[in-house]
């Protein structure tokens, strides 16, 4: 891939997982995914905890949380990578920079990391 390749990639990811443009369906049925996945995460939480049933079904819940976690632990690294489209942290590295310390930037990583610390613990005893 060329570097101008790159930067259409890079270009596009950032409308599609930035602020939604009217008319850009991915941009919208992104959102839609994001908050509908965010919602689907909320009612797991709700009835893990809440209903016996949870427990006879462990791994799905597991399972449905791993991906969810992947998910936006993709989305994250998109987003840091794909902010230099935006004039204000287009200055590379110190545009990036910015942007993960921003305080809507700051919330992803303290979301996903006790997630990734479990699983990664978790991995670490089979391993041992």
């Amino acid at each position: 891939m060329t570097s101008d390749q790159i930067n259409r990639v890079r270009r596009r990811t950032w409308e599609i997982i930035g602020p939604t443009r009217e008319g850009d369906r991915a941009s919208r049925l992104y959102d839609l995914s994001m908050m509908g996945l965010i919602g689907l995460n909320v009612i797991a939480i709700i009835l893990e905890s809440t209903y016996r049933e949870a427990a006879e079904v462990p791994r799905a819940f597991h399972a449905f949380e791993v991906v969810s976690i992947l998910a936006f632990t993709v989305e994250y690294f998109l987003s840091l990578w794909a902010c230099v489209e935006v004039s204000r942290f287009s200055a590379r590295p110190t545009g990036r920079i910015r942007s993960a310390t921003s305080a809507i930037a700051l919330l992803d990583p303290f979301a996903i990391l006790p997630c990734s610390l479990r699983f990664s613990s978790l991995a670490l005893r089979f391993y041992l």
